[in-house]
């Protein structure tokens, strides 16, 4: 389990009838999917840079990687988070109510810190 469906599964009430909160579920798991890609993503954009700074370093001058796709990528699934995001919130006001995901969203921070 990802952060977003780990936080969110502290706010089930009952937890063994999953199918009654089968959408907001689905929207968490999503958001832990594009958290991972986004991840992925720069730490792809990162070892390119890294790799042609040591190129660089040692003398070797050649072409820049290609940082469009990689930036591309990022722009588009940072978008993607968002909206994921978005949903989520919207799909918890609607099932848990709106205290529940005010504490929902301080859990989660609580997560992303630990």
């Amino acid at each position: 389990m990802g952060k977003y469906e780990t936080t969110l599964t502290k706010f089930i009430p009952n937890p063994k009838d999953l199918t009654q909160h089968f959408e907001v579920l689905n929207a968490a798991i999503e958001c832990d999917r594009l958290t991972r890609e986004l991840i992925g993503s720069s730490i792809t954009m990162a070892e390119r840079f890294t790799s042609y700074a040591d190129s660089l370093s040692k003398g070797n001058i050649w072409d820049p990687p290609s940082s469009s796709s990689a930036i591309h990528d990022i722009s588009i699934n940072s978008a993607r988070l968002r909206c994921s995001q978005e949903n989520l919130a919207s799909l918890i006001r609607l099932t848990l109510g709106t205290d529940t995901l005010k504490q929902f969203l301080v859990e989660l921070r609580k997560e992303f810190a630990a």
